[in-house]
C-alpha cells in the first residue's frame, strides 16, 4: 500500500465506524409491519418515541391524527356508498374528543414504561391509548397489548 493510500484507508475504515451504530439504531428503532397482503412498512416504535421530547411527542401524535384525517379525506369520494359508513366511523375509534394531545402523549409514555412493548410501533401504541382513554375494559386493552407483541 502506498503512502497515499493509507489515510484513504483509515478514513474510510472511520467512516464505517462512525455510520454503523447508527444503521444499527435505526433498524431498533422501526419495526416492520404488514400493512396489506402486498404492502409492508417499517413504522418508528418505542425505542423512537423515548428518544424524543415532550413536545415533539405532542406534535407527533397529532400527526398520527391529521393523517387519519388526510386518508379519509382522500379515500372517502372514491369508496363505493355502501362502504362510506365504515369509513365515517374511523374517526371515532382513532381520536378522542374532550382530551389535550398531551394526554394522549401521557398514555403513551405509560406504554412505553414497560420495556416489552417498545417494539410496537408508535401508531399501534397511540390505537392503545386511545382505546383506554375510550374507557376500554382492562381485559380488553391486556389482550390488545398481548397481540402487539
Amino acid at each position: 500500500m502506498t503512502k497515499t493510500g493509507w489515510p484513504a484507508l483509515i478514513a474510510s475504515v472511520l467512516v464505517t465506524a462512525t455510520f454503523l451504530p447508527t444503521q444499527q439504531t435505526e433498524d431498533e428503532s422501526r419495526t416492520l409491519t404488514a400493512l396489506t397482503e402486498h404492502l409492508n412498512y417499517k413504522f418508528s416504535n418505542g425505542k423512537t418515541w423515548r428518544d424524543v421530547d415532550h413536545q415533539s411527542r405532542i406534535i407527533w401524535v397529532d400527526g398520527i391524527e391529521e393523517g387519519v384525517m388526510l386518508t379519509i379525506r382522500e379515500v372517502h369520494p372514491h369508496t363505493v356508498l355502501a362502504d362510506r359508513a365504515v369509513i365515517d366511523a374511523v374517526p371515532d375509534g382513532l381520536s378522542i374528543k374532550g382530551f389535550h394531545m398531551s394526554d394522549v402523549v401521557q398514555q403513551i409514555d405509560r406504554f412505553y414504561s414497560d420495556s416489552s412493548n417498545l417494539r410496537i410501533p408508535v401508531v399501534d401504541a397511540y390505537k392503545y391509548a386511545v382505546k383506554k382513554m375510550h374507557g376500554a375494559k382492562r381485559q380488553e386493552l391486556d389482550d390488545y397489548e398481548t397481540e402487539l407483541r
